[in-house]
């Protein structure tokens, strides 16, 4: 009988090159206005962390009973590593368009903001921070607020993309907890 860490391993084995492949080779789609286009990871670092991410995606909802086992995980896994590429690809242009835009508008209107409310949430944050200690104001810095990808900032930081995450999510709680308890909650779980 093989541990469940072996299967893991087993399945990670069997499936991540393909998973690279679809990344890598890249897929088809159609645009708004009915014509097809092509897009692909164009690095082998994002494609990683794409893959890996997908893979942790799988795996939690497997874990968590929310993947029907006597299903092919293949598909799914193809599916999840393709949509998360695709969110990254949208990110990656809105943000292109908008530094690149000059003339145009912002993507949202400009609309009037309380003096006093604006600075009341930047004391809030601040007061936030200091509640955390150097290395997760680091990943708070980088992760969140320049919204460097995980495996990026671990390299910056010297850090795993597993304890960049694991940080990620204690910043999560923590500000829930936070922010809930000064009245900024909008009462979701982290």
């Amino acid at each position: 009988m093989t541990s469940g860490r072996e299967a893991l391993r087993a399945l990670y084995a069997e499936h991540v090159a393909e998973v690279m492949t679809c990344l890598r080779g890249g897929f088809g789609f159609t645009r708004a206005d009915g014509s097809r286009g092509r897009w692909r990871v164009e690095s082998a670092f994002e494609a990683e962390d794409i893959c890996h991410e997908a893979f942790a995606i799988v795996l939690k909802q497997m874990a968590n009973g929310r993947f029907d086992l006597s299903r092919p995980v293949r598909p799914y896994l193809l599916r999840v590593a393709t949509n998360l590429a695709l969110a990254r690809a949208r990110q990656s242009a809105r943000e292109l368009l908008h530094e690149s835009a000059g003339e145009l508008a912002p993507p949202e209107p400009p609309f009037e903001q309380d003096p006093v409310e604006v600075a009341q949430r930047a004391a809030a944050v601040r007061a936030f921070r200091e509640t955390l200690d150097t290395g997760e104001r680091a990943v708070l810095v980088l992760a969140f607020e320049e919204g460097i990808g995980q495996h990026a900032t671990g390299e910056r930081l010297g850090l795993s993309r597993d304890q960049v995450y694991r940080v990620m999510q204690r910043i999560r709680r923590a500000a829930v907890g936070f922010f809930g308890a000064g009245g900024w909650g909008g009462g979701r779980d982290a």
